[in-house]
C-alpha cells in the first residue's frame, strides 16, 4: 500500500516528525509517512535504513538554509545527500482517516 495517492498523501498513514541534515548544511524538518498497516515493530529508523527508492518524502516541511527558511507542502530528499537525521523520541503516530 502506497502512502501516495493522486491527490497527495493518503490520509490513513502513520507518521513521525524528523529533522534531516544534509551534507550541504541545509536542515529540513518535516513529517515522514508510512502505510497505516505498517507493523508497530517497524521503527522510523528501520524505514529510513530500508529506503529502496533512494528518496525520503516529507510533508509539511520547513527548509532551513543560510539565506533563510521556506515552507514546502512536500519535499523529496535524496538519501545519499543526508548527513544525519534526528529521530523522534517516540515512534509512529496514527493519523485519522478522512
Amino acid at each position: 500500500m502506497s502512502v501516495l495517492k493522486q491527490q497527495g498523501i493518503d490520509k490513513s498513514t502513520k507518521c513521525c516528525e524528523l529533522t534531516i541534515y544534509l551534507v550541504t548544511g541545509v536542515r529540513i524538518a518535516g513529517t515522514l509517512h508510512v502505510a497505516v498497516n505498517t507493523s508497530s515493530a517497524i521503527r522510523p529508523s528501520d524505514t529510513i535504513r530500508d529506503c529502496k527508492e533512494g528518496f525520503l518524502l516529507l510533508t509539511n516541511a520547513t527548509v532551513y538554509e543560510a539565506t533563510g527558511t521556506r515552507d514546502q507542502e512536500s519535499i523529496m530528499v535524496r538519501c545519499d545527500a543526508i548527513s544525519h537525521i534526528d529521530l523522534p523520541d517516540r515512534g509512529w503516530s496514527a493519523r485519522e482517516t478522512t
